[in-house]
């Protein structure tokens, strides 16, 4: 089955959680992988936007966490992040 959407797919190398060892500051590389139409996108040639967020029903047209491209129902939490 080929997707007919956008995919993004996350990689944490170093693990995907902090031990109580970890201070607030620690940080932990995160590498992407998109895919548009089932095609995997060519990270060295295009610049992509893409917005991180989680489901919030009270989010609408009004709220401050709203965005466009997430749409109603979705607590936008930044702008954009473009791919490089």
């Amino acid at each position: 089955m080929e997707l007919e959407g956008v995919m993004i797919s996350l990689s944490t190398p170093y693990g995907d959680y902090f031990t109580s060892d970890d201070r607030g500051t620690a940080a932990k590389p995160v590498t992407a992988q998109v895919r548009i139409k089932g095609k995997l996108a060519d990270a060295a040639g295009q610049s992509i936007p893409f917005y991180w967020g989680r489901e919030d029903l009270t989010v609408n047209t009004g709220s401050s966490y709203y965005n466009e491209q997430l749409g109603r129902g979705w607590h936008c939490y930044n702008r954009s992040v473009i791919t490089q």
